[in-house]
């Protein structure tokens, strides 16, 4: 048998506990960004165009999900890779919302709920994967470590770069669901990186601005990984998402 998945927790300040709303994206969201579109050229809307990579150009689902049983996406950004924390939530918020959108989940649990279980045992014994699904009520965690994340990988150009490793763990038996138990490795790296670099950034509001698209981006293709999808960025797609 396998045994039940483990990791440490990183700590953070506090956040609220309430369930994700299940807006869709693509209708009102898609107008926004038709009426942005008709209202400033295109090439302002999100400055040149930054088409960000995760694999194949059309992806099949990696793992399929059980939209009955309760989920929690949860990001564990343990060494504070990700520079803010807003950023960091924005990964599992996003993903969340675009996995109910395709109607790939029916109860999916704030992701902030998981960070916050795990913070509650910063004193102590880390939970285990399956522990902070538990204790949030959830059956299913998609547990996702963030090992990269950098807005500049030079440290002066723009051209943004997220690395996660993914994991879908049973809350209830502490069992790997996928990668699949005996699989070469324990969990899917997943690499977001961009294929055009964009105008250096300049100001402290460009880099967080930066930032955010980079996790909204890091999201898409977290939740794109259940279902298939295609593994580019349409611009004005992250534009609906701002």
């Amino acid at each position: 048998m396998t045994a039940p998945e483990h990791t440490a927790m990183r700590t953070d300040p506090d956040h609220a506990h309430d369930r994700p709303r299940s807006a869709p994206l693509r209708g009102w969201l898609g107008a926004l960004a038709l009426l942005a579109l008709s209202a400033a050229p295109a090439c302002n809307i999100v400055g040149p165009a930054v088409y960000f990579i995760g694999g194949p150009e059309k992806a099949p689902a990696v793992y399929t999900l059980d939209k009955d049983r309760p989920t929690v996406i949860f990001v564990d950004d343990r060494f504070n890779r990700v520079p803010q924390r807003s950023s960091r939530d924005l990964i599992g918020v996003t993903a969340e919302q675009l996995l109910l959108d395709e109607e790939l989940l029916t109860d999916a649990i704030q992701s902030r709920q998981a960070t916050a279980a795990a913070r509650r045992e910063r004193f102590s014994e880390p939970l285990t994967v399956a522990q902070v699904g538990t204790e949030v009520g959830a059956e299913v965690v998609v547990y996702a470590t963030v090992d990269e994340f950098t807005v500049s990988v030079d440290g002066s150009s723009h051209l943004p770069r997220a690395v996660l490793r993914v994991k879908v763990v049973d809350a209830a038996s502490g069992q790997r669901l996928w990668p699949e138990p005996g699989a070469p490795a324990d969990a899917h790296t997943l690499t977001v990186t961009a294929r055009q670099q964009r105008t250096p950034i300049s100001t402290r509001a460009e880099r967080a601005q930066a930032e955010q698209d980079l996790a909204r981006w890091a999201g898409i293709r977290l939740a794109r990984l259940f279902f298939e999808a295609s593994a580019e960025l349409d611009p004005r797609e992250l534009s609906e998402l701002r």
